[in-house]
This record gives C-alpha cells, sequence and structure tokens, in this order.
C-alpha cells in the first residue's frame, strides 16, 4: 500500500538497550513491552504496514508510535 512515507525516527544505542531490555524482561507488562517492540521496529526504516503485519496491531498504532518518539526526541 503506497502512502506518504513513515516518518523517520532514530534510537541512540543506550536506548536501544534498555528498549531491548524491555521486550525480554518478564515483568514488563505487555503494553510496556508492546511498544518497545513497535520504537524499535520503527527505527530500523520499515514501512507502517510491513511493522503492523509483523507486530499484530494496526498501522495507526505504529504511527502513533512514531510520531510520539518524534516528538519526544525534539524536545
Amino acid at each position: 500500500m503506497s502512502g506518504p512515507a513513515a516518518q523517520s525516527i532514530t534510537v541512540p544505542p543506550a536506548q536501544q538497550a534498555v528498549r531491548h531490555q524491555i521486550v525480554r524482561r518478564h515483568s514488563s507488562s505487555q503494553a510496556l513491552s508492546r511498544r518497545a517492540q513497535i520504537i524499535l521496529a520503527a527505527a530500523s526504516g520499515e514501512q507502517n504496514d510491513v511493522l503492523a503485519r509483523r507486530l499484530g496491531c494496526t498501522r495507526t498504532t505504529i504511527r502513533t508510535w512514531r510520531a510520539r518518539w518524534a516528538a519526544a526526541e525534539a524536545q
């Protein structure tokens, strides 16, 4: 599905390490783990529809978390 290009985000190595720990930790909430997975996957540069299928969520969810991460980066 073509459309606007996905918003580009970057995750510094230190943040990547933290996000990987969150995903692997058994005590992390499912919501927190899902958000960490989305951010890590979105930083890889894949399109939103590809990520949504792979992660089992909607493109809207991917777009939302890309935008939130980008807004946090800008501050």
